[in-house]
């Protein structure tokens, strides 16, 4: 989330996070980058259930993360579980991700096309898009049967992402742009 708009576009972040655990009977699992905490209300702070892969744990529902873990994915098996981070820049998030996340799939929310196409010029990622990410399945995003993603922590297992589908391997890159804000996946 960039700085300038952080006041007004936490809150927002947060009503639709709790909106997303509501709507599937969980909590939600927060993190949020050391030196943001302050965007969260102090109720987030606070122990409840989280359901993992384990079932339900009783744990902090938002927590502190350094920035240097940025780049964790989070499974959200039940629970939504994200991070809120700030930076300065769409140039800086876009540097950030180049160099500390996976590289599989990022979604800019911004209105303006030259924004949108400077950030598909300069980000390292497959699959591309300007909502919500989970599209990136080869169910949905390619109508095939999906067998995995080539694009996880240990490194890309082709140039560009691929998606292993049991007809074919794809290694396009994919760019998704959504104008339906009610689209589900």
């Amino acid at each position: 989330m960039v700085r300038s708009r952080a006041e007004e576009l936490a809150p927002l972040f947060l009503d639709a996070l709790e909106e997303a655990a509501r709507s599937r009977g969980v909590n939600p699992k927060l993190w949020v980058t050391e030196g943001d905490e302050g965007l969260v209300p102090s109720h987030w702070f606070r122990s409840g259930t989280v359901t993992r892969a384990e079932g339900t744990v009783t744990e902090p529902i938002t927590e502190s993360l350094s920035h240097s873990r940025l780049g964790l994915e989070w499974e959200w098996e039940e629970s939504p579980e994200v991070t809120l981070t700030t930076v300065d820049s769409v140039e800086q998030a876009v540097e950030w991700f180049n160099t500390l996340s996976p590289k599989l799939v990022v979604s800019l929310i911004d209105d303006h096309p030259a924004s949108q196409q400077r950030f598909y010029e300069t980000v390292d990622a497959p699959f591309v898009g300007n909502g919500f990410t989970r599209w990136v399945d080869g169910q949905f995003a390619l109508n095939r049967p999906e067998l995995g993603l080539s694009n996880w922590e240990g490194g890309r297992l082709f140039g560009r992402g691929g998606v292993l589908s049991g007809d074919s391997v794809f290694t396009i890159r994919t760019r998704m742009i959504q104008d339906d804000p009610d689209l589900h996946r």
